[in-house]
Parts: structure tokens; C-alpha cells; sequence
């Protein structure tokens, strides 16, 4: 699966603990060094990479977040029969 930015021109991946599950607009003084392509903080007259940016990015999908083909067939053919069982049910009724 490719990842491409929506709402800005590079994506930030974070390099550095402070900046996981921060968005780079949360730093001040964060600054994109010239000819890098990284979000960087000056701490102790140090360049500090922050973020790692990128245009785009390739994650391979992983197939154990979602269910196997098998268990939506057979959600979807309990839930059908439920649906048929009611539904004839109701017709039944209305007799």
C-alpha cells in the first residue's frame, strides 16, 4: 500500500521518542535544514532530527488486522439465514 500526504507536501515519520504521536506543528523552533529532507530542533547547538520526510511511502499491507476470507463467509451466511429465518417467519405470520 502506498501512503502519500493529504493535507501537506511531505510526510513527517517520526525519528526521535519526543516526536511519536506529536504532529511536527506542536514544536517550536522545528526547521527543515537546507538540502536534508528531515524536521530538525537546535538543542544544545546540536542538530536534533526530529521527523524524516518524505513524498511518499510503500507499507506492506498486514493481513492479520483484517478477518480472513472464510470468516466473512461464514458471518455472511449465518447472518443470511438469520435474515431468511425472520423474514419467513414474518410471512408465516401475516397468513
Amino acid at each position: 500500500m502506498d501512503i502519500y500526504p493529504k493535507n501537506a507536501e511531505w510526510l513527517a515519520i517520526p525519528l526521535h521518542a519526543a516526536a511519536r504521536g506529536r504532529n511536527p506543528r506542536e514544536f517550536k523552533g522545528l526547521f527543515k535544514p537546507k538540502n536534508k529532507n528531515i524536521l530538525a530542533l537546535v538543542q544544545n547547538n546540536a542538530l536534533v532530527a526530529m521527523y524524516a520526510l518524505s513524498k511518499h511511502v510503500h507499507q506492506n499491507q498486514d493481513s492479520s488486522l483484517l478477518p480472513s476470507d472464510d470468516s466473512i463467509l461464514e458471518n455472511l451466511a449465518e447472518e443470511f439465514i438469520k435474515h431468511f429465518d425472520q423474514a419467513a417467519d414474518n410471512a408465516a405470520a401475516a397468513l
